[in-house]
């Protein structure tokens, strides 16, 4: 009897598994709009093919704005444990990003081996707050990325400004920037940033809390003579020319 029960009690596990494997995604989607348009970032699909396990969107709108095709893969193993987890690709205008995804009930996720190019002006009107325009391409190597729901999120790996530049209020190239991220003392992320050799000189760290303070300690200078000059306006240089910018504050 023991026996004819734990079989009936897989076949339901199996059946179950079926079901949720090949539920349409559009589908899924029209259930869980009502959710995602009270997310911050207010999420759209369009284009919306194949199951909840494995589809693709051919357009994803963030914050109303269009940035490309997603697709995903979801794994199996994940899903007795209460998440979510799988590669999930995301296809850019000028890029893609590729990662493994795990996505707990509680709202967390985190990306493994998140890996991919971003171009600088597909990432700017995120940015609305940067009082100037960058251009150049994001080269991205992360290891591990964990983003708490309503947190900070925790990085550690390694990023390549490629071909940086500022494109406005004054145009400068600054060179190949490289930003390594790791987990801060205090919770958050902290990013050491380092130049490459370019014409831009820079050594320092940007790190943010998991109580959303930031603190700003770069040392920044140039040889060449418009980029040096644009510098002097963000404050005093030291002993051996640089530029010291040191902010504080609450995200």
């Amino acid at each position: 009897m023991k026996r004819a029960w734990y079989y009936i009690l897989i076949g339901i596990i199996v059946y179950l598994v079926a079901l949720i494997s090949t539920f349409p995604a559009q589908r899924a989607y029209t259930l869980t709009t009502p959710f995602l348009k009270n997310l911050p970032t207010k999420p759209v699909l369009s284009g919306v093919a194949g199951s909840v396990w494995s589809g693709r969107a051919d357009t994803i709108g963030i914050n109303y704005r269009d940035i490309g095709a997603l697709e995903w893969d979801l794994s199996l193993w994940p899903f007795f444990t209460g998440r979510i987890g799988g590669d999930v690709s995301l296809y850019l205008t000028d890029g893609l990003l590729q990662a493994d995804t795990l996505l707990a009930g509680s709202g967390d996720a985190a990306l493994q081996t998140l890996e991919g190019r971003l171009s600088l002006t597909e990432l700017q009107p995120f940015l609305p707050m940067l009082p100037i325009t960058l251009g150049g391409v994001l080269e991205i190597n992360v290891e591990k990325l964990v983003i708490p729901a309503g947190g900070v999120p925790k990085g550690r790996g390694v990023i390549v400004w490629r071909d940086a530049e500022m494109l406005a209020p004054q145009q400068h190239r600054l060179g190949d920037l490289t930003l390594t991220l790791s987990p801060g003392k205090n919770g958050g992320t902290l990013v050491e940033v380092s130049d490459n050799g370019g014409p831009l000189q820079v050594e320092g760290s940007v790190e943010v809390d998991a109580k959303q303070r930031y603190k700003i300690d770069l040392r920044l200078g140039s040889v060449d003579k418009g980029l040096s000059q644009f510098l002097s306006v963000l404050g005093k240089r030291d002993s051996k020319g640089r530029v010291a910018v040191k902010l504080e504050g609450r995200l």
